[in-house]
């Protein structure tokens, strides 16, 4: 169970929102990953902008999109998350799995999975807690019935599938079984990039824009390395999370004179977000506030070295000094360093970038599915539920 891309099967059922920014990857590689495997049937349930229930199979994955009432969020925060939480509990009950995943405590999933009646194992994502001090969601956001509901599904779980050495540390009080296994990439992002595909002065953003991803340190630190780069160029892509800080963006820009080395591209769909990565010598990602960044795993799929802050599970990804660079937090000398090694030096470059597809191996969704379903056979076959 957990938050699914619904975009894509838009053609087959008529949803009433598209949700074309919907893009929690991992659980649509993983459970397509998973539904290869033989003798391992899998249905995948999430809450869908449907009247009714519609239940497909593809590629041998049964996908289960639950209709609900409009307004989802807004029912939610006024019962206290009750009103998803049991139509998910009904469900469950007709199904009756033999096993219960719910991904994500960032959503109802997790806290469902984690107090049902079944076999049950939670994948954090996102930690809650950290979020709501280090970027505090509005006032009325159901966000805060997620933060409120998080530490009830750590305390009801037995096992716990951690996702990077970070979310271990932000569960002291865990006491279960904890399998560390990361998120998978799409087998799309490992692909050889040829030589000559990238660009050594273009840098690469990816993620929504607004003020935790501190995407304007990235445009100050384009500033200090600009004389000494002049064809220097960033390509900012994802969705604008907050209009008053992309104007900030906008403005800097201008009044910086950096119109000729900064696109910003908004949000686009995947296949072009690969090839702007493939086209880029390297990703930055000067963030404050992570956990463990699909769009790391997925640079490093693709042969792209990193720079990123310091924060959450980073370091636990990126290899300072060989497949990029971790930097500390808001530290805008730093990052105009970096960028300048990587943009000057071209074995440094491939040598990072050669690390990184072997950094990738572990993201790589077979290799994910099969740590996953030994998890599975190893809570069925006498572990804790």
């Amino acid at each position: 169970m957990g938050s699914f891309p619904i975009y894509p099967f838009k053609d087959r059922i008529k949803f009433w929102n598209n949700r074309p920014n919907l893009t929690t990857t991992w659980n649509y590689n993983l459970a397509y990953a998973l539904a290869r495997i033989p003798g391992l049937e899998v249905h995948f349930l999430t809450m869908a902008p449907l009247w009714k229930t519609k239940v497909l199979t593809d590629e041998n994955l049964t996908i289960h999109f639950i209709g609900h009432l409009p307004k989802l969020d807004k029912l939610d925060k006024l019962t206290n998350m009750r009103y998803s939480c049991s139509i998910l509990r009904r469900y469950l009950k007709q199904l009756k799995p033999d096993l219960v995943h719910g991904s994500g405590t960032d959503h109802e999933y997790g806290y469902v999975a984690a107090t049902c009646q079944l076999p049950n194992v939670i994948t954090v994502h996102g930690v809650m807690k950290m979020i709501g001090q280090n970027a505090p969601p509005p006032p009325k956001s159901v966000v805060w019935q997620y933060i409120r509901h998080e530490p009830m599904a750590i305390n009801a779980a037995s096992h716990l599938i951690s996702i990077n050495p970070y979310v271990d540390q932000q569960f002291p009080e865990f006491s279960g079984e904890v399998y560390s296994i990361p998120n998978p990439v799409g087998p799309e992002f490992f692909q050889e990039v040829k030589p000559g595909e990238r660009n050594k002065y273009q840098i690469v953003f990816v993620g929504k824009i607004y003020p935790l991803k501190r995407v304007l340190n990235l445009l100050k630190a384009l500033t200090r390395i600009k004389g000494r780069f002049p064809e220097v160029s960033l390509k900012v892509v994802g969705g604008v999370s907050d209009v008053g800080y992309q104007d900030t963006l906008e403005r800097y820009v201008i009044e910086h004179d950096l119109r000729d080395n900064i696109e910003f591209c908004g949000s686009q769909p995947q296949d072009k977000v690969m090839r702007i990565m493939q086209e880029s010598s390297c990703l930055v990602l000067p963030s404050i506030q992570e956990t463990a960044p699909m769009v790391i795993a997925e640079a490093f799929a693709m042969g792209s070295p990193v720079i990123a802050s310091d924060v959450g599970g980073v370091k636990y990804m990126v290899d300072d000094g060989e497949n990029g660079f971790v930097i500390p937090p808001d530290n805008i000398d730093a990052l105009a360093e970096k960028l300048s090694s990587i943009l000057k030096d071209s074995s440094l470059r491939n040598s990072m970038s050669e690390a990184a597809r072997q950094s990738a191996k572990l993201y790589h969704p077979e290799e994910v599915a099969r740590k996953t379903a030994d998890v599975y056979e190893m809570i069925l076959n006498g572990g804790r539920s």
